[in-house]
């Protein structure tokens, strides 16, 4: 969206006289669709165990170290390994699972682009407010699932500039 010319004026300090000035503010803003109201459940949630699952033992069984990946919880970081200066690495429990949402454009054909778009932005809102997370997927754009203000802003973002006029 390109910000139109505006003008801006005052009669400070005293009211006797008017200063005014016009704008041309060479910038362009990203407008977010409107979040609809609580309209649809969101989808399922996928599920990675990473194959954790496979072997028989339980969640409190220490299957090894990894790298660390934003959105980890600060609960599973090795504190040790990080103090020995092997990096920041966190710990796998067998049985871990990680669960995300995943948003898709071709999962609401009933709905206008518009409360597509609506729809879409108020279950990335929504997941975003319950720290879940979630990936995107519209025509030509694939998310992958992550969490926090930045990931939100990257779909959010993604939403504003979709077009879709060009889906066919």
């Amino acid at each position: 969206l390109a910000l139109a010319r505006g003008n801006i004026e005052t009669p400070h300090p005293s009211g006797l006289f008017r200063a005014w000035a016009h704008l041309h503010p060479p910038m362009q803003c990203i407008v977010w669709p409107r979040p609809c109201a609580r309209g649809l459940p969101p989808p399922p949630t996928e599920t990675d165990t990473g194959g954790a699952q496979d072997s028989l033992r339980g969640e409190e069984d220490f299957a090894g170290l990894r790298s660390f990946h934003r959105g980890d919880s600060p609960r599973r970081i090795a504190w040790k390994a990080y103090a020995r200066g092997q990096g920041l690495m966190v710990k796998v429990y067998a049985g871990t699972a990680v669960t995300s949402h995943r948003f898709d454009w071709q999962a609401l054909p009933h709905l206008e682009p518009e409360a597509r778009l609506a729809q879409l932005c108020r279950w990335i809102e929504d997941a975003h407010a319950g720290g879940h997370a979630f990936g995107l997927t519209l025509p030509g754009v694939k998310i992958a699932p992550d969490i926090g203000p930045a990931h939100r802003h990257r779909c959010l973002t993604a939403l504003a500039l979709f077009e879709p006029g060009e889906v066919a």
